[in-house]
C-alpha cells in the first residue's frame, strides 16, 4: 500500500533534513487540529494525512520513542477525522494495517499490538466514544501546552 500524501520533491527535502521534517510535522499537525476543532473534517483529513506522511519519514529515519508516539498519535487523529466526514470514502482498516506493518518492520520485537491499541480503538469503537477520547486528548494537550509556557 502506498500512503504518500506528499509529493516526491517535498518528500526528498524532508528525508534529507529531519529538523525541517519535525518543524513541518508540527505545523501540519497544528493546522489539522485547528481544522478538526472547527469541524472542517475534509480539510483536517488532508492536513492529518500530510502530517502522517511526515511522521512516517521521521519515524523511519529514527524509530525512537518520540517518533513512535508522533507517528501513532498522528494516525489516530487522522483516522478520527476520516471517520467524522461521511463524504470521505477511505479504507480505514488499510491505514491501521499499513501503520502496524511499518511499526513491526522498524520495531521488531516490540509488542506492536499494544502500541497501536489507541489506533485500533479509534478504528473500531463507536464514533461517539472516539469523539469523547479525542476531545479529552485535545483538552489534555492544551493544558500541557499552557503549563509549559
Amino acid at each position: 500500500m502506498n500512503m504518500h500524501f506528499i509529493c516526491k520533491k517535498h518528500r526528498y527535502a524532508l528525508e534529507n533534513n529531519l529538523e525541517y521534517a519535525v518543524i513541518t510535522w508540527s505545523k501540519l499537525f497544528r493546522i489539522a487540529r485547528k481544522q478538526a476543532d472547527n469541524m472542517e473534517w475534509h480539510k483536517a483529513a488532508t492536513s492529518y494525512g500530510n502530517a502522517l506522511d511526515v511522521a512516517e519519514i521521521i519515524f523511519s529515519s529514527s524509530p525512537q520513542s518520540t517518533a513512535v508516539n508522533r507517528y501513532i498519535r498522528t494516525a489516530v487523529e487522522f483516522v478520527y477525522a476520516l471517520r467524522q466526514d461521511p463524504e470521505i470514502n477511505y479504507n480505514i482498516l488499510s491505514i491501521s494495517d499499513f501503520i502496524k506493518k511499518n511499526l513491526e518492520k522498524n520495531l521488531y520485537p516490540a509488542n506492536v499490538d499494544l502500541l497501536i491499541k489507541p489506533l485500533m480503538d479509534t478504528v473500531n469503537a463507536p464514533i461517539k466514544n472516539v469523539h469523547q477520547w479525542i476531545q479529552a486528548l485535545f483538552i489534555a494537550d492544551e493544558m500541557y501546552s499552557q503549563h509549559k509556557h
